[in-house]
């Protein structure tokens, strides 16, 4: 009982806030706090992270392989190989969210630098989110977020870790 109600919560909180999902949980009568929905939500992505992370050169992780979770394989060949009836049609994309209170410090600092003479930045900081989706499972594959470096540099003209030279 205790694992379903954990999955009832997770599964409340990806489409709600904790406080929500206390009032929506105590309308079916299961009294659950939200600091104890928050925990909950911090286990899953520190245990997600810890099992299924996609590791990059300092062994950080930058994102979550949801078929390592889901299916236990490390990629599509894979869960071809395990599940060769199934059509696998991959779906790929990125966008750069940007940080909040980003639009307002881009324009004070475009502000600054048009007042100096320098080069001003064209882009807010925002973070990079990209994700993999497979249409016929309808699941994700991969999901991961990173941190863009530069506010003057465009997401077209910045490097991946595989174009930098090793030092």
């Amino acid at each position: 009982m205790e694992s379903r109600l954990v999955g009832l919560c997770l599964a409340l909180a990806a489409s709600n806030p904790y406080h929500r999902v206390e009032s929506i949980l105590m309308n079916y009568g299961i009294q659950v706090d939200r600091d104890t929905v928050r925990l909950y939500s911090i286990l899953f992505r520190d245990r997600a992270k810890e099992y299924a992370g996609i590791p990059v050169m300092d062994n950080s992780t930058i994102g979550v392989n949801v078929l390592k979770i889901l299916f236990d394989v490390d990629s599509v060949e894979e869960l071809r190989k395990q599940y060769p009836q199934a059509k696998y049609d991959a779906v790929m994309d990125e966008t750069y969210p940007r940080v909040k209170g980003a639009r307002k410090a881009l324009a004070e600092e475009r502000y600054a630098k048009r007042m100096s003479g320098e080069r001003q930045p064209r882009f807010p900081r925002s973070f990079t989110l990209a994700s993999s989706y497979l249409n016929n499972l309808r699941c994700f594959a991969s999901i991961s977020a990173g941190t863009r470096l530069s506010t003057a540099s465009s997401p077209a003209r910045s490097r991946s870790l595989s174009e930098e030279p090793m030092r």
